[in-house]
C-alpha cells in the first residue's frame, strides 16, 4: 500500500495514533517490519498485510477541531470509504489478492466498529484483527442507529454495519494497546 496514507496520518501525532486503546494498528504493523519471516518476494509470501492505520485515520476526521468523543462526533463514512480506495488500489496493483479473493490478505481494525469500517463484500474473505470480537448475529436497534448517526459522507457504512464486523471463522480479536510504562 502507498506510503503515504500512514505516514500522513503519523505526521499529525495524534495521541489516537501511537497512545491511545487503539494505536494496535500501527504497532502491529512497526512488529512485523521487524520481523525475521517478513519477506519482500510475494511468491514466498503466505499472507499479505495491508498496513493502513483505520482508527487514526478515524480519529483525524472529526467533525469540529477539539477533542474527540463524547464531545465531538466523527464522519466513519470517510474511513469506510478511504478503506475502498486502498481496496481498489490492492487490486489493482497487485496480483495476489485477485488469485485469492483477499483471503491471504491481513488487515487490522483497532477501533470499536472492527472491520464494519470496511466494504463487506470486498473483506469477508480477508483476515481482520479487531480489538471487537463482538459474536452477535443480529445488530441491536441501538447499534443501527449509532451507525447511521455517524455514517457522514457514506451511507453504506450504515448498510455495513447491519453484517456481521468480526466473523469468528477468520478473523482474530485482539486486546486494545495498553501503555507499558518504561522500566
Amino acid at each position: 500500500v502507498h506510503p503515504r496514507w500512514n505516514a500522513g496520518l503519523l505526521s499529525l501525532n495524534m495521541q489516537q495514533c501511537r497512545q491511545s486503546i487503539y494505536s494496535g494498528e500501527v504497532y502491529i504493523h512497526e512488529q512485523l517490519l521487524l520481523s525475521p519471516y517478513l519477506t519482500l518476494d510475494p511468491s514466498e509470501a503466505d499472507l499479505f498485510f495491508i498496513p493502513f492505520y483505520a482508527a487514526c485515520f478515524l480519529s483525524s476526521n472529526f467533525v469540529k477541531p477539539g477533542p474527540g468523543w463524547p464531545d465531538n462526533d466523527v464522519d466513519i463514512g470517510k474511513t469506510y470509504r478511504e478503506v475502498q480506495h486502498i481496496l481498489r488500489h490492492v487490486e489493482k496493483s497487485y496480483p495476489f489478492w485477485n488469485s485469492s479473493s483477499g483471503r491471504n490478505h491481513v488487515m487490522v481494525f483497532s477501533s470499536d466498529w472492527g472491520s464494519c469500517q470496511g466494504p463487506f463484500l470486498e473483506l469477508h474473505n480477508s483476515v481482520m484483527l479487531i480489538t471487537s470480537g463482538d459474536r452477535t448475529p443480529v445488530r441491536q436497534p441501538w447499534y443501527a442507529a449509532r451507525a447511521a448517526h455517524h455514517m457522514g459522507s457514506s451511507p453504506e457504512f450504515a448498510d455495513r454495519c447491519s453484517l456481521p464486523c468480526y466473523q469468528p471463522h477468520k478473523d482474530i480479536a485482539i486486546p486494545p494497546m495498553l501503555a507499558v510504562p518504561s522500566l
